[in-house]
């Protein structure tokens, strides 16, 4: 492509090659996580019910003798999945209420009761492998083995001095991650029980402070509590008070916890938690002038694809990563051209080229007094009653199209308006929305006034009007903001949904499009109610859960990654698809319901006359030809065999814009083009 001369240039995809700054999504999107496991007494003691289940089921073992040992499996399968789905994610295990301790370092002291099995960093297939070795001794020899390894210590470490020393960890080993976790295994309900009451609150102020300490940095704490049948967790105890946030009362969400007691329960809990809640964009929200408050967006609904390949290169019998560069070669002296010299460029006017539509013949009386086309001058289209306009390209710089596109907008959320909730239909929401919520980093009092506005809509039944530009770059788009109400479980109290706003891009006008149908029959009552039958029994009380129903093709493809990386072996035909409805429980629940109500259906006489008329579908012309075919009907005289949607393809297939609609002239301008290259 020649640097000095546009006149071929085209803008097929230039919204697709504007620039958009991605560096503070790619910090963001790194995950790092401590696995917090208690090593006491309790946790070593051989659960009988675990036993009976290794002797009875074949499935039962590999899985845990003692609740130590379950919570140290379930950290390695969530490692293995990590390491496939998040590979730049870093993962750390630390052990606490142990024998052995661990200086972390001179400037943190000495933290008694506590050993770090491993530092914080990216996950590698050799540091899962050792941790399965370790469980695969633990597994052959007797149910004591850990406890021999990692002997339990008569006191408590203090829960403050604990999440202190993961913080510390967190900080030093991943200080660039977006987001910080502690996961937190134990199953003592109560570390204070037994300690004087004095003793007892100084070390509930202080797990609260340091708690405190972990969320203002913008980090998490995320407990699981083991129970066994003999002991049922109570987080009241301790934990609900210990780990709940600055303003939160006994009910905090964070020190409820999951409550699990076998390896599948504790498994799936932490592949549900596993997964953060990462920021799509951080901009300020303007209510009116001078007053903003800050916020941030998270995406509720995303698309999971299988994970980026990488290319490598043999060097010296060595596979080294390769370096993916994207350069613009001159088409003319083949040369790279910088990126400064780059442009972007609008057709502008009309040519020959631009009346290649085939279009259905009609008949039209007006025919005569239309325009006569009295023939072409180069990129000119001469047209009999209408000027001439030229064929050309708008130039635009890199820095240009973004103003363009932005409209040199600074990214934030505006609020314009409200209207009534009743507003918004249905077909408004084409695209996901988005969660916002609010953040106190750049503006104090943003949590209060951002609850004001909630509590208000909820209270009118509004939803808000806004404009939001929410990367720099961006297009801007006018948004609903639609208010939820914070939901808790009418048991625990735990909070289930938290309240903030969706906020929902609206569709342009050419987005929505009327769906043409025929009018359907109508059922009859009776029909109706045999359906409703079948349908309520089985309908999921609960409410469906993602979480419960992974994609499978995309479990498939990570099994046989983690089977390939461990040298495990795995048989594909053990896989199990959770998505594949229990037909055996249908049939159970409401086989006879089905029966009746298709015995209703067929008891309609309209049913009977109703037969399905299979309409074929069209075969669409083959248009592609590739050059090979081209250049042996060239050489053996029989180019004009093509037909002239095959040669106008080939010519705009290499950017070439057809000189008419005439076989002969395209015939012509293929050979040019042929005689030209070769």
């Amino acid at each position: 492509m020649a640097t000095n001369d546009y006149s071929d240039w085209r803008l097929d995809d230039a919204a697709e090659d504007i620039e958009v700054d991605y560096s503070a999504w790619e910090t963001t999107s790194k995950d790092a996580i401590i696995l917090a496991i208690q090593c006491s007494e309790s946790m070593h003691t051989v659960r009988e019910e675990l036993l009976k289940s290794e002797d009875e089921d074949e499935k039962g073992k590999g899985r845990g003798r003692t609740s130590f040992e379950i919570a140290l499996r379930s950290t390695v399968e969530l490692q293995k999945r990590k390491v496939v789905v998040g590979p730049n994610d870093s993962v750390g295990i630390v052990f606490w209420d142990t024998v052995r301790s661990f200086a972390f370092s001179q400037k943190q002291g000495d933290y008694r009761h506590m050993y770090v099995y491993k530092e914080v960093g990216l996950i590698t297939a050799e540091s899962i492998q050792e941790q399965m070795h370790l469980l695969a001794r633990a597994q052959e020899k007797n149910p004591t083995y850990l406890r021999k390894r990692f002997q339990p210590s008569t006191e408590h470490m203090p829960i403050s001095d604990m999440l202190t020393a993961c913080n510390a960890m967190l900080r030093t080993g991943a200080p660039k991650s977006g987001t910080h976790r502690i996961f937190l295994l134990t199953d003592e309900d109560d570390p204070t029980a037994g300690l004087p009451a004095d003793r007892r609150i100084k070390l509930l102020q202080s797990a609260r402070t340091r708690a405190g300490d972990t969320y203002e940095k913008g980090w998490n704490i995320i407990p699981f509590f083991i129970s066994t049948p003999e002991h049922t967790f109570d987080p009241s105890k301790f934990w609900r008070e210990a780990l709940s946030r600055e303003g939160e009362e006994g009910g905090s969400s964070t020190g409820e916890g999951d409550l699990v007691s076998g390896f599948e329960e504790l498994l799936r809990e932490m592949q549900v938690r596993e997964i953060p809640r990462r920021t799509l964009f951080h901009v300020p929200l303007i209510l009116a002038e001078g007053i903003t408050i800050d916020i941030k967006g998270y995406g509720l609904v995303t698309v999971q694809s299988k994970g980026q390949y990488k290319y490598l290169a043999d060097r010296d019998g060595m596979l080294k990563e390769a370096t993916v560069k994207t350069t613009y070669i001159d088409k003319d002296d083949q040369g790279e051209v910088p990126k400064t010299d780059i442009r972007y460029a609008l057709p502008f006017g009309k040519t020959w080229g631009d009346e290649q539509q085939d279009e259905p013949m009609e008949v039209d009386e007006t025919e005569e007094k239309k325009p006569k086309m009295r023939g072409r001058r180069g990129n000119i289209l001469v047209v009999e009653g209408v000027p001439a306009v030229t064929r050309h390209e708008v130039l635009f710089t890199p820095e240009r199209m973004k103003e363009l596109r932005s409209m040199v907008l600074e990214p934030s959320i505006k609020l314009l308006g409200f209207k009534d909730r009743g507003e918004l239909t249905f077909f408004d929401n084409v695209k996901h929305s988005v969660f916002i919520y609010p953040s106190e980093d750049d503006y104090t009092g943003s949590t209060r006034t951002f609850a004001a506005l909630l509590q208000s809509l909820i209270k009118k039944d509004k939803i808000g009007i806004a404009l939001s530009v929410t990367r720099r770059g961006y297009t801007p788009q006018f948004v609903a903001l639609l208010p939820r109400q914070e939901e808790l479980d009418s048991d625990t109290g735990a909070q289930l949904l938290p309240p903030g706003l969706h906020m929902i891009p609206f569709p342009f006008a050419d987005d929505i499009r009327e769906s043409a149908y025929d009018q359907l029959m109508q059922c009859t009552e009776h029909e109706k109610d045999a359906a409703l039958a079948w349908i309520n029994k089985l309908t999921i009380r609960a409410g469906y859960d993602a979480d419960n129903y992974p994609n499978p093709t995309l479990r498939l493809h990570y099994k046989n990654l983690e089977a390939a990386a461990f040298n495990e072996a795995f048989d594909p035909s053990e896989f199990e698809d959770l998505t594949v409805p229990n037909y055996a429980s249908i049939q159970k629940r409401a086989g006879k319901l089905i029966e009746q109500f298709k015995d209703s259906v067929d008891a309609d006489k309209r049913s009977a006359g109703v037969v399905a008329v299979a309409t074929g579908a069209k075969r669409q012309a083959d248009t592609t030809v590739d050059e090979a075919e081209v250049r042996a009907k060239h050489s053996s005289g029989q180019i004009n065999k093509l037909t002239v949607v095959q040669l106008t393809g080939f010519l705009r297939g290499r950017d070439i814009v057809p000189s008419g609609k005439r076989k002969a002239e395209l015939v012509e301008q293929v050979e040019q083009y042929l005689s030209k290259h070769g």
